[in-house]
């Protein structure tokens, strides 16, 4: 299945790509998709949203407009934003 996963920020994917597609297994863990995203994307998107040991607090993962938690199971055509923190003014 698909499932759309878009990082708000610089582009982490490939330049200028900030929105991908990735076919993964149904039911799979947000948990599971971000080691999956690391495995495709390397160190750099590892430490975007993680530290030695756990997800960075101040990352908010959000499918479909609600926010979740790292074992939510995703569904077909799901829509993933990775949200660092940002301000502006």
């Amino acid at each position: 299945m698909q499932v759309a996963v878009k990082y708000v920020g610089p582009s982490i994917f490939e330049k200028g790509i900030n929105t991908i597609s990735i076919g993964i297994d149904e039911g799979l863990a947000i948990r599971e998709l971000l080691f999956l995203l690391i495995d495709r994307y390397g160190e750099d998107f590892k430490h975007l949203i993680f530290n030695e040991k756990t997800r960075l607090p101040y990352i908010c993962i959000v499918v479909n407009g609600k926010e979740v938690e790292m074992d939510y199971k995703l569904e077909k055509n799901d829509y993933v934003i990775l949200l660092p923190p940002f301000g502006c003014g």
